[in-house]
């Protein structure tokens, strides 16, 4: 998956977009929190930040209610 990062100019908001979506848009997207119409190709986010982003994205793999752990007597 090839994806990357972009940060909303009004209100900072992060999130990913396909840059297949971003050519099909000429790079304009829609802040889904202010709904700030801006052009994501202007406003990527730092590799290294993305990285960090992507590393602390929830993930349901870690769902403790699905994966029970039985406790040795």
């Amino acid at each position: 998956m090839n994806e990357i990062i972009t940060r909303c100019p009004s209100c900072s908001l992060s999130f990913r977009a396909m840059p297949a979506h971003l050519q099909a848009a000429n790079g304009l997207v829609r802040c889904g929190a202010c709904l700030k119409v801006f052009d994501a190709r202007e406003n990527l986010v730092d590799g290294s930040l993305a990285d960090r982003h992507a590393n602390h994205a929830p993930s349901d793999q870690n769902d403790d209610a699905s994966n029970p752990i039985e406790q040795e007597q």
